[in-house]
C-alpha cells in the first residue's frame, strides 16, 4: 500500500483498493463508476473534495515512469480491472490505437441528424458540422446535453 501523493491521508493498493486513515485506522473507501465506464474516488484535502480516476492513482503509485502528457492504457481493455499489472502509461495516439485494435471503439458510429421527421446519418461529427454549417463543438454539446442545435435539429449517435 502506497500513500497517495498530495493527499496525505489515503493509501491505494496495487489492486486498486482506496483506504483513508480514521481514528487510526485504515478505512477502505466507496468508488463510484462514471458514464464512461470508469471507477473514480473522491478525495479531501483542505475542505476541499477532488475526483480521481482510481486507474491513474495506481498506475501514479506504482509504475515508475515519468507520466506527464501521457495516458493510462488497461492492457485487457476492462475499464474497472485497475490491478497494477493490468495498466501501462501510454501516448494518446497508443490509447487509441489500441482501442480500435481490440475492437473497444466503434468506428463506425454515425452521426444521426433529426429535423421535420426527416433522418440524415453522416460519417462523422466533422461531417456533420461542414453541412450544418457551425462548430463541432456545437454539435457535441448539442449530443452532451441532449438539446437541439439551432432549436430544430436533434443530434445523436
Amino acid at each position: 500500500m502506497i500513500k497517495i501523493p498530495n493527499f496525505d491521508r489515503y493509501y491505494v493498493t496495487p489492486e486498486g483498493s482506496v483506504y483513508t486513515v480514521f481514528k487510526n485506522q485504515l478505512v477502505k473507501r466507496k468508488t463510484y463508476i462514471t458514464k464512461n465506464g470508469y471507477e473514480i474516488i473522491k478525495l479531501a484535502k483542505k475542505g476541499k473534495y477532488y475526483r480521481k480516476l482510481v486507474h491513474r492513482l495506481v498506475a501514479e503509485a506504482y509504475i515508475n515512469f515519468d507520466s506527464i502528457g501521457l495516458e493510462v492504457n488497461h492492457k485487457d481493455g476492462n475499464k474497472l480491472n485497475n490491478k497494477v499489472e493490468n495498466l501501462e502509461f501510454v501516448t494518446h495516439s497508443e490509447n487509441m490505437h489500441h482501442a480500435f485494435k481490440n475492437k473497444l471503439i466503434n468506428r463506425n458510429k454515425k452521426t444521426l441528424i433529426e429535423f421535420d421527421g426527416f433522418r440524415f446519418y453522416l460519417n462523422s461529427i466533422k461531417e456533420a458540422s461542414k453541412v450544418l454549417g457551425c462548430s463541432t463543438a456545437a454539435i457535441i454539446n448539442c449530443f452532451k446535453n441532449n438539446r437541439l442545435l439551432f432549436n430544430k435539429y436533434k443530434i445523436s449517435y
